[in-house]
């Protein structure tokens, strides 16, 4: 059954655990990589990408595939109706509404950041790569000056975080900033 709209975080949340998640699970399973704890953080993490994923692209699921991720009871609690994101009304309800919807996936995100470096090889190249792309969109979802504009990395902008990637080493991290330091 296809489902449009979801009551609660809790549904969303569920909705990751059967769509997102898998696919990191999959993928350390083939790696040989699956010990528990890495798929505790491959499940945090890959929430996390989903909902970064849901918060970039509210309006564009909204209005082309009357699709929200938003819960229903946060959308009411915020005061913000479906109607207003169709037409793009930028208030402070739901400026609020998108904050909370970024810190959310942030948290997430930065739950599962340390299986970047648990991965050997260039499995875990790749999981760093993708984590720190992943990052640099919510911290451009977090800090852009138009609520309506989607984050996009461009070509310099992967060369560039490739480029980071490479140079920075697992394990050197400090205080509550990601595997691949501050972006």
């Amino acid at each position: 059954i296809l489902k449009n709209h979801y009551r609660n975080f809790a549904e969303v949340k569920d909705y990751c655990h059967y769509s997102a998640n898998p696919i990191g699970r999959l993928l350390l399973h083939l790696a040989g990589q699956a010990s528990p704890e890495n798929l505790l953080l491959s499940d945090a993490l890959c929430t996390g990408l989903q909902l970064i994923n849901f918060t970039q692209d509210i309006e564009i699921d909204l209005v082309q595939q009357n699709r929200c991720y938003i819960p229903l009871d946060e959308l009411a609690a915020f005061g913000v109706d479906l109607a207003d994101i169709q037409q793009r009304k930028t208030t402070q309800q739901y400026i609020a509404l998108v904050q909370k919807q970024i810190a959310r996936a942030k948290e997430l995100y930065l739950r599962g950041m340390q299986l970047g470096d648990n991965l050997p090889g260039f499995f875990g190249l790749e999981i760093r790569f993708i984590m720190v792309c992943g990052y640099t969109i919510l911290e451009r979802l977090l800090h852009r000056s138009d609520i309506w504009q989607k984050p996009v990395l461009s070509k310099p902008d992967m060369l560039f975080l490739l480029l980071k990637t490479l140079c920075k080493q697992p394990h050197a991290r400090s205080g509550g900033e990601p595997a691949l330091g501050k972006l």
